[in-house]
């Protein structure tokens, strides 16, 4: 009896209240002696110090009376507690614990079964890492973040997670290979790098529109991932977020401005990629290795142009080679008069290109732009974008300009080209222009180049050459042309005028000389007539003008372009039509209550009409019975149309007048507002005083 009256006043009289590495049914804990709570904890100072020191099934009470004779309860489960205790197969936590710390269970690599308490609101970092046996869990509605590695390595198949969590910590389900299904919380605005990373079980997830960025290898290696729904509020996708993952297609929301090195590379299975308007930047292989992309589709070509590629494997066409503007694939590519640049590597590969045409507008072509168009074999360029460089390094761009890029014809658009049409706004053809475009045969001058510079068209193919110069062009330079071009074999086409100045030309007078050839252009209006047409000889620029009839608006020309008079250059005999269809006719309809109106009957759609409210006597105009206050109105005609104009009784009120010793006028009803004169006159004998 003093043996343990001795031990309960020693453990009192401490001068600490905390006890630590108390055992109590072979569970250990920190004892808390003030709040007569109690911590499960391994054994000894460190969680290593007895390794596995817990095995089987553990069940942790809510309380126990302790050798003090006080109840202490339970309420956490200490770090690192039954870390790799890998013979433990089940917990039971009662819901008297409110907090598990980190690395709790991590490692207990034979754990089938436990239970989360209800008040549990975190989920600390690699709390249940590399339990490898554990295939289920419960996560409690209260839980608000999730932690680094929480769940990592684990064998968990199907988890719900609560719409609380507004955090999950980075690698938190990463190497959960037999993970089939998971959902991500609509609170959730990041997620962290590689939360589901090496999930090769995951087959779809949904990224909610909560979140607006996705962190780097987020689904690297999901290997059976085939379906990702991006919420419109994401930003960006970090670098291999996607990488190696079975995706098939990916719809990117106008919303992501940059994609990350890597984003989808190795994705061996993406068949098609949407790629919206508001992207601006693809890190470095974003899109490497994905070999069996056949279809790039875009919203905007000019934001495309835009696009900062980090090389040529950020581009998706670098595999897809087929490029669609919203769904319609583009065979013959037009760059829009808003396009001011084009970056580099921007169409690298379509093979399905035939033509470019690159408006004056663009002022500088970047890197391999064009490159790899197997199939391009026309390009008509009137931008002095293209630069090339002589052997010292001295660059010249193809009409006087600010060169912004050292790569000529060839190293832009390949050497597969064919034939060149150079537009109005060139004015020189620089140095080295043309060098190394061995399959070139033909291109056309304008009458805006006068200068052509040394080995500018050194092309061994060159046969025809379109010079549409009326005086002969200055060139400088001894090899301008390889030796075997300028001979009979060869056709210059000049204009008809200037032939003989041709013929007497040095280099030019080489070549066999005929007049340019002529086209003709035919142009008709369905309801209308139209002026320009005619014969003309290639390159010249005409101007069709659409007179529509009385009564019908031009619409369009058959080929789309709506533009009226639009200007175009004769490259070839063409049929232009325009469709001029009737002007809608509507019914407007005006009434007043208390009055007129006029302004009514039947107008031409977009014509203006004014209608003016004259109230009957005694009444005033109000409003409209749509509530506009105006009068007179003015409408624009869209649709047939009723107006109610709404008139009131003007108020009136009855002025009474008496004199003494005198008699006045002016009494009566009058309108409110009117102005009224009185006039009093005095009896003989007296005079007005007031």
């Amino acid at each position: 009896m003093k043996k343990s009256f001795f031990l309960l006043a020693l453990c009192i009289s401490s001068a600490s209240l905390m006890a630590s590495n108390i055992s109590h049914d072979g569970i250990w804990y920190d004892l808390d002696f003030s709040n007569h709570t109690a911590t499960v904890t391994y054994k000894g100072s460190s969680y290593y110090e007895y390794s596995n020191n817990y095995a089987g099934s553990v069940i942790i009470p809510t309380s126990f009376e302790y050798l003090d004779g006080n109840t202490y309860t339970v309420t956490a489960i200490g770090k690192a507690a039954f870390q790799e205790c890998s013979s433990l197969t089940s917990v039971s936590i009662p819901n008297s614990v409110t907090s598990i710390g980190e690395s709790a269970f991590a490692g207990c690599s034979s754990l089938t079964s436990i239970n989360i308490p209800n008040g549990i609101t975190r989920i600390e970092n690699y709390t249940f890492c590399l339990c490898t046996s554990l295939t289920s869990i419960t996560i409690p509605h209260g839980v608000t973040s999730i932690g680094t590695e929480a769940f990592s390595g684990t064998s968990l198949m199907n988890v719900s997670i609560p719409n609380n969590v507004i955090a999950i910590g980075s690698f938190a389900f990463a190497e959960c290979s037999y993970l089939t299904s998971i959902n991500i919380p609509e609170n959730i605005v990041t997620i962290e790098d590689g939360v589901f990373r090496h999930c090769s079980s995951l087959a779809s997830i949904k990224i909610p529109n909560s979140v607006t960025s996705v962190g780097k290898y987020v689904f690297e290696g999901c290997s059976g991932l085939t379906s990702v729904t991006i919420g419109n509020s994401v930003t960006s996708i970090g670098n291999s977020a996607f990488k190696a993952s079975g995706l098939t297609k990916v719809s990117i929301p106008n919303s992501v401005t940059s994609i990350g090195e890597y984003a989808f590379g190795s994705c061996t299975n993406l068949t098609s990629v949407d790629i919206p308007e508001s992207v601006n930047s693809m890190g470095g292989n974003a899109f490497y290795w994905c070999t069996r992309l056949t279809k790039v589709n875009i919203t905007n070509l000019v934001a495309w142009c835009k696009i900062k590629f980090s090389g040529r494997e950020a581009n998706p066409l670098y595999y897809a080679h087929h490029l669609y503007l919203n769904e319609n694939e583009i065979t013959e590519i037009i760059i829009p008069s808003e396009a001011t640049s084009i970056g580099s590597y921007a169409f690298m590969g379509c093979s399905n290109f035939t033509s470019a045409t690159i408006p004056e507008s663009v002022a500088a072509i970047g890197e391999k732009a064009f490159a790899d168009c197997s199939n391009l074999k026309t390009v008509y360029i009137d931008a002095n974008a293209v630069v090339s460089r002589d052997y010292s390094g001295n660059d010249y761009s193809v009409s006087p300009s600010q060169p912004n890029y050292k790569y000529n014809f060839s190293y832009t658009f390949g050497t597969q080209v064919e034939e060149y049409v150079l537009g109005k706004h060139i004015t020189k053809i620089g140095n080295i222009a043309f060098e190394g475009c061995t399959n070139l045969k033909t291109i056309t001058i304008p009458n805006s180049v006068s200068v052509i510079g040394n080995e500018a068209l050194y092309c061994d193919n060159l046969h025809i050459i379109y010079c549409c110069r009326t005086i002969p062009v200055s060139i400088q330079g001894k090899n301008v042309f390889p030796k075997t071009v300028p001979s009979l074999d060869n056709i210059l086409y000049v204009p008809q005028q200037s032939m003989s100045l041709y013929l007497n030309a040095d280099t030019w007078k080489e070549f066999t000389i005929l007049p340019l050839p002529k086209y003709s252009i035919t142009a008709t209006a369905q309801n209308g007539s139209v002026i320009g047409a005619g014969e003309y000889e290639k390159n010249s620029e005409i101007q069709l003008s659409v007179t529509p009839n009385i009564g019908y608006r031009f619409v369009k020309w058959s080929d789309e372009n709506t533009d009226n008079p639009r200007t175009l250059t004769v490259t070839e005999d063409a049929v232009y039509e325009a469709i001029c269809e009737a002007i809608p006719t509507y019914t407007i309809t005006a009434n007043a209550t208390n009055g007129t109106v006029i302004g009514a009957g039947t107008y031409q759609e977009n014509e203006d009409v004014t209608l003016t409210v004259t109230p009957n006597d005694g009444y005033r105009f109000i409003k409209w019975s749509d509530e506009n206050t105006d009068n007179p109105r003015t409408i624009t005609v869209t649709e047939d149309a009723t107006y109610e104009a709404i008139c009131d009784l003007i108020p009136s009120c009855t002025i009474t007048v008496n004199a003494t010793n005198g008699v006045v006028g002016g009494a009566g009803t009058y309108i409110l507002g009117t102005t009224v004169t009185l006039d009093a006159t005095a009896n003989d004998g007296y005079h007005f005083a007031q």
